[in-house]
């Protein structure tokens, strides 16, 4: 089967999520068929040029878990990929760096972020605004699935071609998760509910700092905490 591609997701359009009762984080769970969507929105490029990388992402969904696969393919010269923070709660953004911002449609005006590196290392956080946010590492990193893998000699997910420039993670969200937004947690994954949200790959600090997203970014300067910007995100 040919796998289904959209290199750029545009506001209008839904990303759409197909339900299965498989695991999509279980290390046999086939990622050949699932659409790939390009994080294909180069944002500010007129102060921030020249990063050539590439990032994807694909996503599959049981009614319990949602899983998320980023994969990444960095350029000569921003290979290995910058990773210095090392305990949960450090700027990942710092780094490169793959992000997920969403909030269920029923929750009001919260949402959560997840960010992580290509160490697998998470900053998470829940608040209305970029400026009113709660950490949220220390309850969510025993419940989230992060694994990440890199290069040619690392066990890459099933349906995905390794590189020797590239990188990925799967991001496991359990639908308990909805606890956060005091929402009951059987009904985040089915058909009669929607998200927003969007998706991002960045890095401040790397050798040339870059700002993708999967769907448009409508502020003048970096600013990835814009649920107004989010897209929708259904289940089928």
């Amino acid at each position: 089967m040919t796998r289904r591609y959209s290199s750029q997701m545009q506001s209008d359009q839904p990303l759409i999520i197909q339900l299965s009762d498989d695991n999509p984080c279980s290390p046999d769970f086939d990622w050949a068929d699932v659409t790939q969507y390009d994080l294909g929105h180069k944002l500010w490029t007129d102060r921030f040029g020249g990063y050539e990388g590439k990032a994807s992402l694909y996503a599959a969904a049981s009614p319990k878990q949602l899983a998320l696969l980023f994969v990444v393919d960095e350029p000569d010269d921003s290979w290995p990929p910058r990773a210095t923070a090392q305990k949960d709660g450090e700027p990942v953004y710092e780094d490169s760096a793959v992000e997920f911002f969403f909030q269920p449609s029923a929750a009001g005006d919260d949402y959560i972020n997840i960010e992580m590196n290509s160490a697998g290392v998470i900053l998470t956080a829940i608040g209305p605004n970029r400026e009113t946010r709660t950490s949220l590492e220390s309850k969510l990193r025993s419940s989230l699935t992060v694994h990440p893998f890199s290069g040619e000699q690392s066990e890459f997910p099933r349906g995905i071609a390794s590189s020797d420039r590239r990188w990925g993670i799967i991001l496991g969200i359990p639908s308990d998760i909805l606890s956060c937004f005091d929402l009951p947690s059987d009904s985040l994954f089915s058909p009669e509910v929607e998200l927003k949200a969007n998706a991002y790959k960045c890095g401040d600090k790397t050798l040339k700092p870059h700002y993708h997203s999967l769907f448009p970014v409508m502020s003048a300067a970096p600013d990835y905490h814009r649920p107004q910007d989010f897209g929708t995100v259904r289940f089928l």
